[in-house]
């Protein structure tokens, strides 16, 4: 997100994408609930998808929102109600950085690797598949 955007110029560029045809549905990046809510404000149409760092390693949004109210959540940084707005106004989660960039299938030798790599070998499947499924 930039918070120097103006979002009337996003909804307007929105509009004349969506009336040349070139798109149908519009999403946002990591952007928080109060971010898409906001930028919500200006579009006549519904922002469809929040993309989101998520991963075995990048939990933070997951954890915001189980460890709420102990420092744990505090220290997190994940902005606590963006699940949840993202739930009630129908706006899919969509995952960039699931695979953590091969920190726990190999690319870097570990205890959490060598762990993902074993579950992979009992469940007779991948590494990749095993932090797919985590997801």
């Amino acid at each position: 997100p930039d918070p120097l955007a103006d979002p009337a110029q996003i909804a307007e560029a929105f509009a004349e994408l969506r009336s040349e045809g070139l798109v149908r549905h519009f999403g946002a990046s990591n952007m928080s609930a109060a971010q898409i809510a906001h930028l919500q404000s200006h579009l006549d149409v519904p922002l469809v998808a929040n993309q989101l760092e998520m991963s075995l390693e990048q939990r933070d949004w997951v954890e915001s929102g189980v460890q709420v109210n102990t420092a744990a959540a505090a220290a997190g940084g994940f902005p606590t109600g963006t699940i949840e707005h993202c739930l009630a106004h129908g706006i899919e989660l969509q995952a960039w950085g699931a695979l953590a960039r091969g920190r726990y299938t190999g690319a870097e030798p570990s205890p959490a690797a060598d762990l993902i790599a074993r579950l992979a070998e009992r469940k007779h499947t991948t590494p990749e598949t095993i932090l797919l499924w985590w997801l």
